[in-house]
């Protein structure tokens, strides 16, 4: 374990990532555990926008018509089995080409929004996860304090873990962030960053610099601060570099809402401005931003932000009436928004959701119904606008949970639901495609 500042550019491991297969890094949306709160009479630290509920609600009967019922759910399932850590509600959660990588999140629902008083119950540990022989295996301990909601992200070779909310969520933690090798199973402490520390902030992975914005900051008392500021890290280097000022007349969402975002390829995309209806791009070449189209008066897109094969697909959409659609798809450059039709999942059924591009769509898995049952998801196909239900898998019935897509199935593991917190998981694989 190397401490602040010690030989950073010797911390690259050999064989810790070169010989791997290309990774694959989804931004998924991270689930809100509102429903285990209710339940328990506390309240949840929210990790995604507060929605208040529609006007009309929509059953599913009434949007079957965008679903091919006809056919059986698609796709296989298989569990995946417990780890050597305690079950746990949104831990950080990446893939690396070879391996998922849990780590920290916390151990119980009982937990205070951002700038709370109350400790939170967060967790310091991690596993990975090899699904080719299904095996897992603990993670050296880390040079951090327990915390949830960090930025992380797999930079090619490592794991980044910056940020966060400790278990007191007022206060900065003592080291802000580290690296994790897998290669060498070990971690070396970030340098300091020049903005203070946050907790839910937009992170992405550019294939040379790690891009963190927005995010709450901690403060000893009164209503938590939305950053609206970022910085990008070197991990070769160590060095960190701020942002450019984004526009002035694009500003952070309210509270308790978050901003949500994702790497195109060429731009970090972030969505959940001004009211939640405005976007933002950043190019980190030219250091530069852009503002998005306005959206269409379908209603208020405060969701997941994904990008698949370029292209930003940003819902569910909360309208004041009846929806007309799930989301929207926005083209890099283009001067409006497509739209992705309304599909099986009732969008205030559920208490949040994983919105994952898998190479050929997007799937959409709910987090926690109401009765605590599991509960199918789907998956769009942005060639014939058409849903497609998925079998239904065992995590579905928890909030909480991670995702992540491999390149050939869908990991989900963790999350609580109403009496207890999973070590477990299943996964998720699309059927093989015919030549």
């Amino acid at each position: 374990m190397h401490a602040v500042g010690e030989d950073w550019e010797q911390a690259e491991q050999p064989g810790g990532g070169a010989g791997r297969r290309t990774a694959v890094i989804v931004a998924a949306g991270v689930a809100i555990a509102a429903l285990l709160g209710l339940a328990l009479g506390r309240s949840i630290a929210p990790s995604g926008p507060s929605i208040p509920t529609p006007g009309i609600q929509v059953e599913a009967e009434e949007v079957g018509a965008s679903l091919r019922d006809a056919a059986p759910p698609l796709g296989s399932t298989r569990p995946i089995p417990p780890a050597p850590i305690t079950g746990r509600l949104r831990p950080a959660s990446v893939w690396t080409g070879t391996e998922l990588l849990v780590w920290g999140g916390l151990s119980s629902p009982a937990a205070e929004g951002p700038g709370g008083g109350e400790p939170l119950p967060v967790l310091a540990d991690g596993a990975a996860y090899d699904p080719v022989d299904g095996s897992w295996r603990p993670l050296a301990p880390a040079p951090l304090d327990g915390r949830v909601d960090a930025a992380a992200v797999w930079a090619g070779d490592r794991l980044i873990v910056w940020g966060g909310a400790t278990a007191s969520p007022s206060a900065e933690p003592a080291v802000a962030g580290a690296a994790y090798f897998p290669g060498g199973d070990r971690w070396v402490a970030l340098p300091p960053a020049p903005v203070p520390a946050r907790s839910s902030p937009v992170t992405a992975w550019t294939g040379a610099e790690v891009l963190i914005f927005g995010g709450w900051e901690p403060r000893p008392a009164g209503e938590p601060r939305y950053a609206w500021d970022g910085v990008a890290l070197d991990p070769a280097t160590g060095r960190w570099r701020r942002l450019a000022v984004p526009p002035d007349d694009v500003g952070p969402p309210a509270y308790p809402n978050v901003a949500r975002g994702d790497w195109t390829g060429a731009e970090l995309v972030i969505w959940g401005g001004t009211g939640g209806t405005s976007g933002l791009a950043y190019d980190p070449v030219r250091d530069t931003w852009r503002r998005l189209p306005q959206p269409p008066e379908l209603g208020s897109p405060r969701g997941d932000v994904v990008s698949g094969n370029g292209t930003v697909f940003i819902g569910p959409l909360y309208p004041r009436l009846r929806p007309t659609g799930y989301g929207l798809v926005y083209e890099p450059g283009a001067r409006g928004f497509g739209s992705i039709s309304l599909g099986p999942l009732p969008i205030d059924s559920f208490r949040g959701r994983s919105s994952v591009w898998v190479g050929t769509g997007l799937v959409v898995l709910p987090h926690a119904t109401p009765e605590g049952a599991a509960a199918a998801g789907a998956i769009w196909d942005p060639g014939d606008d058409g849903w497609r239900r998925l079998p239904v898998l065992a995590t579905t019935s928890r909030a909480g949970y991670a995702a992540v897509w491999t390149g050939e199935e869908l990991l989900t593991w963790g999350g609580a639901d109403l009496s207890t917190m999973h070590n477990d998981g299943a996964s998720w694989r699309p059927p093989e495609r015919r030549a």
